[in-house]
């Protein structure tokens, strides 16, 4: 015969077990009373949020690392403007400089005129332009870090004054670049020199080209230009050393041909430089001297003193007053 559990017994079990328990059943009511939930979905987002927006530097990035440009203040004057009677290119080049240089972003150039028409801008001895109106957009491509430069020159040969001269950064679409003529041999030949000095063979000559007077530099009334062909040549070798052979009116006199002087423009003097004339050609009436590569190039006859307006003539080739 089973045991029955007394009353009393059952009882006192169930009491423990509350006992036990009410703890755990009053925090649990009191949390749910409280709605914990809601509070998680306000609080919780907005810190979030916070976080993000304290914690994301990207526009900043960008900004210090952005392409930044400045330039030379200073006002051009071209095609013998009275400011500038003797027509020097010394004021024609204006420095400008690049920071942060990025193939995505392209150069902004504005400036004003004192009459109209268009004039000549060419990028850091290279790339020229031939501008209709008062500003150029120039392909970063045609640029780089550091020291850029842009030359000036008088399209149509008249006075006229450039200032006002501003650079920015654009992300317009850039301007085409003008076509250069190519030089014809028979008047202008270019080789790069081997590492003994000496220059290749003529069968391995570079391109040049054939500048016309609003494509180059501006020539010093102390020179008389005597270039058979073209105003000056160029060549696109930059850093380096090149030979060039360039030819004269053949009018000239065998006395007149040796005293003629191979002219190159120098970019960091903005003035034309004398190069040293190693070989006369009195066949081809040419004549042949080493010169610095990617930039311009001409024959010249130096006028004496008195034709000149009283310049004087200096070793390094400057022709000053």
């Amino acid at each position: 015969m089973k045991n029955k559990t007394s009353f009393t017994e059952c009882l006192a079990a169930y009491i423990t077990i509350f006992i036990f328990l009410f703890p755990d059943v009053s925090a649990s009511a009191r949390a749910l009373s409280q709605k914990p939930w809601q509070d998680f979905s306000y609080e919780s987002a907005s810190v979030y949020s916070h976080v993000l927006a304290t914690n994301d530097n990207t526009g900043d990035f960008h900004a210090v690392n952005a392409m930044s440009i400045s330039g030379d203040v200073q006002t051009v004057f071209l095609g013998g403007h009275a400011n500038d009677a003797l027509n020097k290119p010394t004021d024609d080049v204006i420095g400008f400089e690049i920071e942060n240089w990025d193939l995505e972003t392209n150069a902004h150039i504005t400036f004003l005129k004192s009459k109209s028409g268009p004039v000549g801008v060419t990028i850091n001895g290279q790339h020229y332009f031939d501008v209709k109106g008062s500003s150029l957009v120039v392909s970063s491509a045609f640029l780089g870090e550091g020291h850029n430069t842009v030359l000036f020159s008088s399209s149509n040969g008249q006075p006229v004054a450039i200032e006002n001269i501003r650079f920015a950064t654009t992300n317009l679409s850039a301007d085409g670049v003008s076509v250069l003529q190519s030089a014809s041999p028979e008047d202008f030949t270019l080789n790069q020199l081997e590492k003994n000095g000496h220059k290749g063979s003529d069968n391995n000559s570079l391109v040049g080209f054939a500048l016309k007077s609003r494509q180059t530099a501006a020539i010093p009334l102390s020179l008389s230009n005597v270039t058979r062909g073209a105003t000056a040549y160029r060549s696109s070798q930059q850093g380096q050393i090149v030979s060039v052979k360039i030819g004269v009116n053949r009018d000239m006199s065998e006395s007149q041909l040796r005293e003629a002087q191979v002219m190159f423009f120098e970019y960091q003097t903005k003035s034309w430089q004398q190069a040293f004339v190693k070989d006369v050609d009195h066949a081809t009436f040419m004549v042949e001297a080493d010169v610095p590569g990617g930039t311009d190039y001409f024959v010249a006859m130096i006028k004496n003193t008195r034709n000149a307006g009283g310049l004087c003539v200096y070793a390094n080739g400057n022709f000053r007053p």
